[in-house]
């Protein structure tokens, strides 16, 4: 899996996890069916450590997780452009 599509999945995986947490929540402040609260919570769990193994510089492997912001252009390790690399 490439970087860009690490990146995609996390926040897909971040969103669909805390509407199905907070669907097991009913809107309310106590777990109302917590099957449905911890499946939730596996989603957004699974999407962080998938970023964290693949969410990396496709040159020299830094994990990226720790750069705020966008997707940079530059690798902060390397300094290899890694914006446009198709690997």
């Amino acid at each position: 899996m490439n970087f860009k599509t690490s990146r995609t999945v996390m926040w897909i995986g971040f969103v669909i996890g805390i509407i199905v947490a907070l669907i097991g929540t009913s809107g309310g402040n106590e777990v109302t069916n917590p099957w449905l609260f911890g499946i939730g919570m596996v989603i957004f769990i699974l999407s962080l450590l998938q970023a964290f193994i693949f969410y990396r510089c496709p040159i020299c492997g830094y994990s990226l997780m720790n750069v705020k912001g966008c997707i940079p252009k530059y690798c902060p390790k390397c300094g290899e452009v890694i914006n446009d690399v198709q690997r």
